[in-house]
């Protein structure tokens, strides 16, 4: 009895810790939906730099956590890896993204950055979400 004891707390425990990061890793991604949206939408350098530092920062954050699609594999999976990668892809689209809206080139920034962080979370949407 005491073993079927043992065993609940550390399933408690264990789906107390995963929806913890899961809300962290929503928090990440909303951080990055608002922040994309506001520099889809900006015309203001300012704007741009902020909102695209606040997803840089989201990006790095989120690699910390994993989906809850991928809750349960090692950390060498191919699936993890997968996720880390996607992410790594993104914060260097975003720093390309960065340096050219710093050099004063907003709008060529748009045109580059939107298609493809938006293929890039099509994809990956559908590969983790």
């Amino acid at each position: 009895m005491k073993r079927i004891g043992q065993m609940l707390g550390a399933v408690t425990l264990s789906l107390a810790v995963q929806s913890v990061f899961a809300a962290d890793l929503g928090q990440d991604m909303e951080t990055l939906e608002n922040n994309y949206e506001l520099f889809q939408e900006t015309q203001n350098t300012q704007q741009a730099l902020t909102a695209l530092t606040a997803m840089q920062k989201a990006v790095l954050d989120a690699k910390q956590s994993i989906p809850m699609k991928l809750i349960g594999q090692p950390d060498n999976s191919p699936e993890v890896l997968g996720y880390r990668k996607a992410l790594d892809g993104l914060n260097t689209e975003l720093t390309q993204t960065l340096a050219l809206v710093k050099a004063g080139n907003l709008q060529q920034a748009h045109e580059q950055a939107i298609p493809a962080i938006d293929n890039m979370r099509k994809a990956n949407h559908q590969k983790f979400r």
